[in-house]
C-alpha cells in the first residue's frame, strides 16, 4: 500500500514546486518504556519515504529534505491487537487525518 500526494520539490518543470509523488511507511517498530516509579508508555514509531511517480529511486537520496511529510511519525499502540498488517493500516490512517495527505489517494 502507499499514498499518492503531491511532494515539495523545487524544479523548473514543476512551476508550483510540487509533483506526483508516492509515499508508503517504510518500516514500524513497536515501543514500550517503563521507567522505574511510571506507567508504561506502549507506542509504534513508523518511517515514511517518498518516491517519484515515475522514478522510485529519485527520491532516495537528499530530496527528501524537502518534503515535510517525510520522516518520524509515532501512534498509541492499539488495545485490540499488535499484529503487523493492522499496524501498518493505522499507520497509514493516521497519515490520512494530516493535512499533506487530506486528498491523497490510495494505490
Amino acid at each position: 500500500m502507499a499514498l499518492k500526494a503531491k511532494y515539495k520539490k523545487p524544479l523548473p518543470e514543476a512551476p508550483d514546486g510540487k509533483i506526483d509523488a508516492y509515499y508508503r511507511v517504510s518500516d514500524a517498530r513497536w515501543n514500550y518504556d517503563k521507567p522505574l516509579g511510571t506507567f508504561a508508555v506502549k507506542n509504534v514509531t513508523f518511517s515514511v519515504e517518498a518516491f517519484t511517480w515515475d522514478d522510485p529511486r529519485e527520491l532516495l537520496q537528499d530530496d527528501h529534505r524537502y518534503d515535510e511529510a517525510v520522516g518520524t511519525y509515532s501512534i498509541p499502540m492499539p488495545e485490540n491487537g499488535t499484529n503487523v498488517e493492522t499496524i501498518v493500516d493505522l499507520a497509514y490512517a493516521h497519515l490520512k487525518t494530516l493535512d499533506h495527505f487530506a486528498n491523497a489517494e490510495d494505490c
